[in-house]
């Protein structure tokens, strides 16, 4: 079954479909899958973005850059039905995506899905969307709610990651292991920062100076004290 010009209905309207939508079908292993084509994701991005400029009405430079590149017109909606073998009516759900732009910008991409699964949650502008698979890129879905970000500046947001690190004290003695934070930072960043004559050794010895297992992004921290990081990446 292929995509085809159809009439616009009033489902078209409140979708945000093109004239030109269609739906295919795929079998994937006992599953087939149904996708609706044509759906114009610009009136949920402008939605999200407007929620996030009344949210933030003193928006920190990271969070600026967040925006910017939300407003880039990364952000694409699928609607989806999965039917499994033996069950006749197929499971339909909205599917939000956010480019990283081949990798280079990933974890935008994951703070974008963070942010929209927070404003998901609040069950307002977002409520349609509250059960929706969010990813990055074709990936799959991610568990966005225990994703940590941290705020660099200009430079938009890090991840925070943790990881267990030996603490080598005395070699003639069991290494004792702890755990160490660092961070992921996008590749297009780090050449901007390259580009700065930033630091990265100071950056990411100031990061695993920062509190453990808590996302210091502006929705969820927003009393953090950006100063102690951003001083690092100058005006």
């Amino acid at each position: 079954m292929g995509a085809g010009p159809v009439k616009r209905s009033l489902l078209d309207k409140v979708l945000g479909r093109t004239p030109t939508s269609g739906l295919t079908k795929v079998r994937n292993g006992s599953e087939i899958v149904y996708e609706l084509h044509g759906i114009d994701a610009e009136p949920v991005e402008q939605a999200f973005i407007h929620a996030l400029e009344k949210r933030f009405p003193e928006p920190w430079a990271a969070t600026r850059a967040l925006i910017s590149y939300l407003d880039s017109g990364v952000m694409d909606v699928k609607l989806r039905g999965y039917e499994r073998d033996g069950n006749p009516e197929p499971t339909w759900r909205a599917e939000v995506l956010f480019s990283s732009r081949g990798g280079q910008t990933r974890v935008a991409a994951m703070a974008a899905a963070h942010w929209f699964s927070m404003w998901c949650r609040r069950g307002r502008d977002g409520a349609i969307f509250c059960e929706s698979a969010i990813t990055f890129d074709a990936h799959g879905p991610m568990n966005v709610y225990d994703e940590f970000f941290v705020p660099l500046g200009r430079f938009g947001y890090g991840r925070l990651m943790t990881a267990e690190c030996a603490a080598i004290e005395d070699e003639n003695e069991d290494t004792p292991w702890s755990w160490c934070q660092s961070v992921e930072i996008d590749p297009s960043m780090e050449e901007a920062m390259t580009i700065a004559h930033l630091d990265h050794h100071a950056v990411r010895d100031a990061i695993e100076s920062l509190p453990y297992g808590v996302c210091l992004c502006q929705w969820c921290s927003p009393k953090f004290d950006t100063s102690s990081v951003e001083w690092l990446f100058g005006k």
